[in-house]
């Protein structure tokens, strides 16, 4: 378990732009080896958060209340199994995509259908 959170934290670094932000949610006492080098070199930003139930559903509330213009900063939807296509895509174009969303709806999952559209566009339908 310990390579996978690894492989998952090596990942993540090397998928992440210059000066793009990092945020850990939630607690955990297991130990994550990440290469500090990483940081320093891409200017990397790390946001530490745990899960707050006195603020959570006013964050909730925020986020439906403002969902149409949270929802245009969404480019790409792409179902689990494309995850590799959706990292692919904003390392070759990321002047393309603002915030890439890998989700668990689709077929394999008992949600909607995959809908795979043009480049500019993928979308899950459901």
């Amino acid at each position: 378990m310990r390579l996978i959170r690894a492989l998952v934290v090596c990942g993540l670094l090397g998928a992440l732009a210059a000066s793009g932000t990092i945020v850990i949610v939630g607690l955990s006492s297991k130990p994550a080896c990440i290469p500090l080098i990483d940081f320093t070199r891409k200017e990397l930003n790390v946001l530490g958060s745990r899960n707050n139930l006195g603020v959570f559903g006013a964050a909730v509330e925020t986020v439906r209340r403002h969902a149409p213009e949270i929802g245009r900063l969404v480019t790409h939807r792409f179902p689990l199994e494309g995850a590799g296509e959706a990292l692919e895509l904003m390392a070759e174009h990321p002047e393309e995509t603002e915030k890439v969303i890998v989700t668990f709806r689709g077929p394999a999952y008992g949600g909607g259908r995959a809908v795979r559209g043009d480049r500019s566009r993928h979308r899950i339908e459901g």
